[in-house]
């Protein structure tokens, strides 16, 4: 707690982590021209690394206002500025939750298939099955908790989406809306998150189309032992070009062109993960197994990224409630169909090992 002078605030907590980590990673592009492109590279990182306040004042028997304040920091420089991470204003009690501000969507919670500490695009982590997490300017309601489920519903205006666009709206809408149900025991636990997002696409006629993606993730309890698997799919959500991006180890050009050029169109993907977790006092290994079947364009039909697979084994190592050790080892292929450039497909597997440090105060 911070003891503050004047007006008495209560609830006060100053709160954060310390997440950082070296890797080695290298990455090969293998295209249908004859030509292969390979590197290796090896990096100190931060892992989304962040300082925040929240608090709370009680209202009424059954009301309380909440708050919090959140921050992305960096070790190696990288970030600044205040409410980059969860912030808003809200209130809670029986009635559930609601909050405003800049929050996290469902997708962004459902992290229990992936607990690994990496950047995205890189192999050491699901950065494809997880890519729809993420923070919104937006409205959320939590619902109580009745009997293990929970519901959700988040919005994100137009004007928000497109601040550009305000008053005037001579501009398509763009507003989002997302849905999430949870449901947890002692034996299982299921989360599913469905993302509606408004003109998000051009089809073959010119017409602006909403774009989704909706998924699920569930699993069983069994002693130490955690089995989870889930299903993803979407349609309209991104272009060909900004699926790929996750998945090629953030390599951004092949034989002196940019790969994220010329895949413009809208894909229909589906991916799916399952994932084995083994919790002991102070280790927790896990080995997750990802396969995405190849995107297709929404309009065209055409493969515009391959198909993939991908693992990652590794664990942590818990020398306190606050401090632990992780480290993991990822690779991820894919096939050979993948749109390289305007003229070559070819093929791109990547990997790496990393050791992470993660504090907790």
């Amino acid at each position: 707690m911070l003891g503050l002078t004047g007006h008495a605030v209560a609830d006060v907590t100053l709160y954060g982590e310390i997440r950082n980590s070296v890797s080695v990673e290298s990455v090969k592009i293998k295209g249908s021209n004859g030509v292969t492109e390979k590197g290796t590279g090896t990096t100190i990182n931060d892992h989304l690394s962040r300082i925040g306040f929240k608090g709370s004042e009680k209202l009424s028997e059954d009301a309380k206002l909440i708050w919090q304040m959140e921050q992305r920091v960096s070790t190696v420089s990288q970030h600044d500025g205040w409410g980059t991470r969860d912030s808003f204003i809200g209130l809670e009690g029986g009635f559930g939750k609601i909050r405003v501000g800049y929050l996290s969507n469902q997708y962004n919670e459902m992290v229990d298939l992936d607990k690994w500490i990496f950047n995205r695009g890189s192999a050491l982590g699901l950065s494809s099955y997880n890519r729809e997490g993420k923070r919104l300017v937006s409205a959320r309601y939590d619902s109580p908790v009745f009997n293990g489920f929970q519901g959700i519903v988040q919005y994100a205006p137009r004007d928000n989406k497109n601040p550009g666009d305000r008053y005037t709206h001579q501009q398509a809408a763009q507003d989002e809306l997302m849905l999430g149900l949870n449901y947890k025991s002692k034996k299982a636990f299921t989360k599913a998150a469905y993302s509606h997002k408004k003109n998000n696409y051009t089809d073959g006629n010119g017409k602006l189309k909403d774009g989704y993606i909706v998924r699920i993730d569930g699993g069983l309890y069994l002693g130490n032992l955690e089995i989870g698997a889930g299903v993803q799919h979407a349609k309209g959500n991104e272009s060909g070009n900004k699926y790929l991006s996750l998945l090629t180890g953030n390599q951004k050009t092949f034989d002196g062109q940019g790969l994220f050029a010329d895949k413009t169109e809208a894909v229909k993907v589906t991916d799916a993960a399952i994932a084995l977790t083994y919790r002991t006092r102070n280790w927790q290994p896990q080995l997750v197994y990802a396969h995405g079947w190849a995107a297709k364009g929404v309009n065209s039909k055409d493969i515009l990224v391959d198909k993939y697979d991908q693992i990652v084994i590794g664990g942590a190592y818990y020398m306190s409630k606050r401090t632990s050790i992780r480290g993991q080892a990822g690779y991820l292929v894919m096939g050979d169909k993948t749109r390289l450039n305007a003229t070559t497909t070819g093929k791109i597997e990547h990997g790496g090992v990393q050791i992470a440090l993660h504090h907790k105060f």
